[in-house]
């Protein structure tokens, strides 16, 4: 593999960890955290971590496009080059990207103003999706909705899974674990309905056919997602419907299943995001799309 597209890639991958991460955690902050829990968890740190992370992954980003127009390295450090890209499409997402996440880090030393800065600065980074990516070649206005709303849920999923794997760890944790699982539990029922829905159907949209999952390289990346996607789903069944009334009983043993299970589902959402950045760095749509 040419070594910008593995940098694209990687890039890609980790500016996905950021957004969704740093996005998640603080809607989890908002909708699950307890008082008792933030004496195990703390989401501030991990939050800045990850919006550092996708800062400085959306700058890479960025300057790789550049590479794209020259076909070496120079155009990443071309001030002619990066000017052009400012003025697109590229350079809005940027905008939008360094624009969020700098808001993220600065909100939590806010005071009074934190939650509101930090939780509007998550929505300005999910939108600067909007801006570049293979939805955009879609002809609705539909679509950026849709992913928008695929992109809220998901990172409501993935903001919930350091919290509870960081309170698996502690056996004073066991009850509080149980309460915040089940309340996100809850809240799954309704959001994760829409977030496959609205995945599903963007994906049909891209891949414009059944035949094109099974005889293109992008249908079959994406069928690899929803294998894990699938995957994933079953995880979390298990974990509602067995581990976490067991964790509300104060069940020792359900807490050291959930922290395994837990881990695993943040492996495989890595796989998941891993062939997203493949699908937008090497794959093509199959079709032109009516």
């Amino acid at each position: 593999m040419d070594l910008l597209i593995l940098l694209t890639i990687i890039s890609k991958l980790t500016f996905y960890m950021g957004a969704l991460f740093a996005s998640g955690t603080v809607f989890y902050l908002e909708l699950f955290e307890t008082n008792k829990a933030r004496s195990s968890f703390n989401g501030r740190r991990i939050t800045i971590l990850f919006a550092a992370i996708g800062l400085i992954s959306a700058l890479f980003i960025f300057a790789l496009t550049g590479t794209q127009l020259t076909g070496d390295f120079t155009g990443a450090f071309d001030p002619q080059i990066l000017g052009i890209l400012w003025q697109t499409s590229v350079g809005t997402a940027l905008y939008l990207r360094v624009l969020g996440f700098a808001f993220i880090i600065i909100g939590f030393f806010a005071g009074r103003m934190s939650r509101i800065i930090t939780t509007s600065s998550c929505f300005i980074v999910l939108a600067s999706f909007l801006s570049i990516g293979h939805v955009t070649e879609l002809p609705s206005i539909l679509f950026p909705v849709l992913l928008v709303i695929h992109l809220i849920g998901i990172a409501t999923w993935l903001g919930i899974l350091f919290p509870l794997y960081r309170l698996s760890l502690d056996p004073k944790q066991i009850t509080t674990n149980g309460e915040i699982a089940h309340q996100f539990g809850r809240c799954a029922l309704y959001f994760v309905p829409v977030l496959l829905i609205a995945g599903g159907w963007l994906a049909y949209k891209l891949v414009n056919s059944f035949e094109n999952l099974f005889t293109t390289g992008y249908g079959q990346t994406l069928l690899v997602k929803v294998v894990i996607v699938t995957s994933l789903l079953g995880l979390a069944a298990i974990n509602k419907l067995r581990f976490v009334p067991a964790l509300q009983a104060g069940d020792v043993e359900a807490q050291k299943h959930l922290k395994f299970s837990v881990l695993v589902e943040i492996i495989l959402v890595f796989c998941i995001l891993a062939a997203t950045a493949v699908l937008t760095s090497v794959q093509t749509l199959p079709e032109v799309h009516s």
